[in-house]
């Protein structure tokens, strides 16, 4: 049996490991009881052809994107939604402003 925090690392790297393949430079934030989410919203950002990314990563469920579209929206940034289904891989969405 694997914990919460053990499962969303997991979902992290696979992410990473997607990212990194389509040659994307990916930083994820690194979950401690004194620092969560960025901007309480993402679990990172990836940089492709100079161009910023937030990213949220989620596990098996895709989240209400309605908070990623306000803020896409409101600061003029891509954002993607990815989650990870288990034995089905990683489907992305994007969010407000088109993300590459």
């Amino acid at each position: 049996m694997i914990n919460n925090i053990g499962k969303m690392r997991r979902t992290q790297q696979k992410v990473r490991a997607y990212l990194e393949k389509k040659g994307c430079l990916v930083h994820i934030i690194h979950h401690s009881r004194f620092s969560k989410d960025l901007f309480g919203l993402f679990d990172g950002f990836y940089i492709k052809d100079g161009i910023v990314t937030f990213f949220q990563a989620r596990t098996n469920t895709k989240p209400n994107l309605k908070p990623y579209q306000d803020f896409s929206e409101k600061y003029k940034v891509p954002i993607k939604v990815f989650v990870v289904k288990d034995r089905k891989g990683v489907m992305e969405y994007s969010c407000g402003t088109e993300a590459e």
